[in-house]
């Protein structure tokens, strides 16, 4: 090949690098000033008008609180005391151990057997009478998986027959919730009149290493899904976070149950998709107040998750927005089985 050619091809080269990292950088900066001016958009429950009760003649509406849990032994204790130590009058707990090979199974019933309440606060008392025992919580245990399903939608499912609330709240078995969490998202929820409102939770690092992968984490989540766009009937965002997905029991039997989503890896975000596509009211929502220590003493505290399980998730839920086919099946199951081997997936969540 002559000089003049090479040179005339390396020139060329060149110049679509720079038209194409200038066409990325403009995309990039656009979704950037998209999400400043959208973000503080979303609202906070945190703000005083949100720290109240729903007025209703009934009283508060009822609320089922899901908590699937697969192997979470070192968690479940604290995640159901402080659960049961909401501020909130008209709920139940129902939590289901999902073929644990710990002793997960057995630290539940230990909490359903002797929780109290005492002045409206909750205290474990191995000795209390029987007579004034606590039934607020309600555990299922699960000895196997049906075929056809994955472990923690089937939970769900499970949990779900058996729930009496007007409202399903699923969070997850490392979750622990501020005490007026669950009372400010309701007054916001029926105030809204929304039919599904996800509260984003607070994760807690320890690390350098793990605050720059929740950074990462967290600008492609808001990138990928613009938590902003949620409430816009026109907009096809959507949102699901495991932690705290609360929605309405009429609309979660119209969209199918869980039953309809039992293949699904990341079910929080489908169950956000299937809401949204089907016309219902979706709404999300931040706590923007100081922050707080952990152990319950914030709103309500996260996992904290590896590095390898966020990247993982992230790159999934962006990847799956970006797609017209939403739905992972067998083999996309299997793929992230072996990019996330310690999560409950077969089982939970991610």
């Amino acid at each position: 090949m002559h000089w003049p050619t090479i040179h005339w091809v390396s020139a060329n080269w060149v110049a679509a690098n720079w038209i194409a990292g200038g066409i990325l950088a403009v995309a990039w900066f656009s979704r950037i000033v998209d999400a400043a001016l959208g973000m503080p958009r979303v609202a906070d429950i945190a703000r005083p008008e949100w720290d109240r009760r729903h007025a209703a003649p009934n009283g508060e509406p009822r609320v089922s609180i899901i908590v699937p849990a697969r192997n979470e032994a070192e968690h479940i204790r604290e995640t159901l005391v402080q659960l049961l130590a909401l501020d909130y009058s008209n709920y139940e707990i129902i939590a289901v151990n999902d073929r644990s090979t710990d002793r997960t199974g057995e630290i539940m019933d230990e909490v359903a057997e002797n929780v109290l309440l005492h002045d409206r606060g909750v205290m474990l008392h191995a000795e209390a009478d029987r007579s004034v025992r606590h039934t607020r919580l309600q555990v299922i245990h699960i000895a196997e998986l049906p075929s056809g399903w994955l472990g923690k939608t089937h939970a769900m499912w499970a949990a779900g027959l058996q729930a009496t609330g007007e409202w399903l709240l699923f969070t997850d078995a490392d979750v622990l919730f501020k005490p007026d969490a669950l009372r400010r998202a309701m007054a916001y929820a029926e105030s809204e009149r929304a039919d599904h409102v996800v509260l984003f939770p607070r994760m807690i690092m320890k690390r350098p290493g793990e605050r720059m992968m929740i950074a990462f984490f967290q600008a492609l989540f808001v990138f990928g899904h613009r938590p902003w766009k949620v409430a816009d009937p026109k907009s096809q965002d959507h949102m699901g976070v495991g932690a705290f997905n609360l929605v309405r029991r009429s609309v979660y039997d119209a969209v199918g149950t869980y039953r309809a989503l039992r293949m699904e890896v990341i079910d929080d975000m489908k169950l956000g998709k299937v809401i949204k596509n089907a016309g219902f009211v979706q709404r999300n929502v931040f706590w923007r107040g100081p922050d707080f220590p952990p152990l319950g003493q914030g709103r309500f505290r996260h996992r904290q998750q590896s590095h390898q399980e966020l990247f993982c998730r992230a790159f999934l839920s962006v990847a799956a927005h970006g797609c017209h086919h939403h739905r992972f099946g067998v083999s996309e199951s299997r793929a992230i089985s072996w990019c996330l081997p310690g999560a409950y997936m077969s089982k939970s969540s991610l």
